[in-house]
């Protein structure tokens, strides 16, 4: 056995696999409700310019999940092949893996923002941006050019989480959070940059306090488990290959979710209007906000279910998988009641533009509704983590798909043209979408865990 791993937290994990995804799982729950206050924060800060420029930002909410989605996709990658090899006990393997990730990432973040700032305006056009085009532009514009700040910390995250190392995986995410929530006024309105001041400051937060401290650590200070050092990168075609196979589907998890955004944006816009559109991108960031917990807990299952699945443990591999999907259950169930109870006072802090009067009412009223998505989809969630520890990159390709665009994207269109409930059938639709959706998935999953044992016999 190539290096010898001895960590306490590899054998927590290797031995109590419960209690190593609560305690791998908290810490990034909180990291990734937090870096999630990002959006809240500016939307928060965006309702003081009126409801166009909420809507401009509801016009951009595609493109942030699809650059969100590439640092989850790569992150993924990388922690199910390091988590796999750690399992095997091939740490030099692992940090081989890691630097791939991260040259991926770097190659990414300079060519996807060149190409779409060049095509800016057809791109928000396209998103159904017409009627605040200038807003949404202005924004855009510091978003494009900083779109590495909103995923780079995905993809460091993981080489932290793998040796256990949740509080440095997390800090600099809440500290970040916090900064934004400072710094969203200072260039709204002391530097008077309007809507374009909330991009940067979120670009700024990010960059200073997320990124540098992860950077200091893993390639300066180098106190972490695996040895980042670029002195240690061997060219593996195999590696990329391996973060790709787990990465590409992750991140088309998320590009899925904000074609069936863009697509609930595009009807809304024509069944009710641009504060439809305001009202539900508003609603949505908050359930997105409840939803994060189970994504910290999806994560920790990658390095979980990732080890066990390299161990060939196979008794720990399903308890695994079954405790992750009972927890995030409760989890949507918690989170609803509490959304459901504060649904006023979350929807009020988003109507302080004088010309925003009752959208708070309106907003509170879809957050009560939408929050039922909360639990219809949780075991959904958890079964694409699942997916991406074992690294099944086709099947979570094709189950993503076809839980966001086929299961939730034709919900919506019966509801809201054959059912005729117009406004109120999109967040029908998404609720009832989730529900088939995670059935179908947690189906395919528990098939799926079987084969996989069976094989190995």
């Amino acid at each position: 056995m190539e290096d010898e791993i001895d960590t306490k937290k590899l054998d927590l994990i290797l031995n109590n696999p419960k209690k190593a995804l609560l305690i791998l799982a908290i810490p990034l729950m909180i990291s990734m409700m937090v870096d999630l206050i990002n959006d809240v924060v500016n939307s928060i800060w965006l309702s003081t310019l009126g409801s166009k420029a909420l809507a401009a930002f509801g016009f951009l909410n595609p493109l942030l999940i699809i650059t969100v989605g590439i640092g989850i996709g790569l992150g993924a990658g990388s922690s199910a092949v390091m988590a796999k090899f750690m399992g095997e006990g091939k740490k030099a393997d692992a940090t081989n893996a890691a630097l791939h990730s991260i040259v991926l990432a770097v190659l990414l973040f300079i060519l996807i923002p060149l190409v779409c700032i060049i095509f800016m305006e057809p791109i928000f056009l396209m998103l159904g941006a017409k009627d605040v085009l200038q807003l949404t532009c202005d924004y855009g514009f510091y978003f494009l050019i900083g779109m590495y700040a909103f995923a780079m910390p995905l993809v460091l995250q993981p080489i932290l989480i793998i040796g256990g190392d949740t509080k440095r995986a997390s800090y600099p995410l809440i500290i970040s959070a916090i900064a934004n929530i400072f710094l969203n006024p200072v260039f709204i309105y002391y530097f008077g940059l309007g809507i374009s001041g909330s991009a940067i400051s979120t670009v700024v937060s990010q960059t200073v306090f997320a990124i540098l401290p992860m950077v200091y650590w893993i390639f300066i200070k180098k106190d972490t488990l695996l040895e980042i050092s670029f002195k240690n990168f061997k060219k593996d075609i195999s590696l990329y290959k391996g973060i790709l196979t787990v990465g590409v589907p992750a991140a088309m998890e998320e590009g899925f979710l904000a074609i069936l955004t863009a697509s609930i944006n595009f009807i809304l816009s024509m069944v009710a209007g641009t504060t439809a559109v305001a009202v539900y991108s508003t609603s949505w960031r908050l359930v997105e906000l409840g939803v994060t917990p189970i994504f910290g807990l999806g994560m920790a299952l990658v390095t979980v279910i990732g080890v066990h699945y390299g161990a060939k443990n196979w008794d720990k591999f399903k308890l695994s998988f079954n405790y992750a999907a009972k927890i995030s259950i409760v989890l949507g169930i918690i989170i609803f009641i509490l959304l459901f109870i504060f649904a006023n006072p979350l929807a009020s802090i988003f109507a302080i533009a004088e010309e925003s009067v009752g959208l708070d009412l309106l907003i509170a009223k879809g957050l009560r509704v939408l929050g039922f998505y909360l639990i219809t989809s949780s075991v959904g969630y958890i079964v694409t983590y699942y997916l991406q520890g074992v690294e099944k990159g086709v099947q979570l390709f094709c189950l993503a798909g076809f839980k966001e665009v086929i299961c939730c994207l034709a919900s919506i269109i019966f509801f809201v043209y054959i059912m005729g409930l117009g406004e109120f059938g999109v967040y029908v639709g998404m609720i009832a979408g989730g529900l088939l959706g995670s059935i179908i998935l947690y189906i395919y999953a528990k098939y799926d865990i079987s084969k996989v044992i069976k094989s190995s016999d």
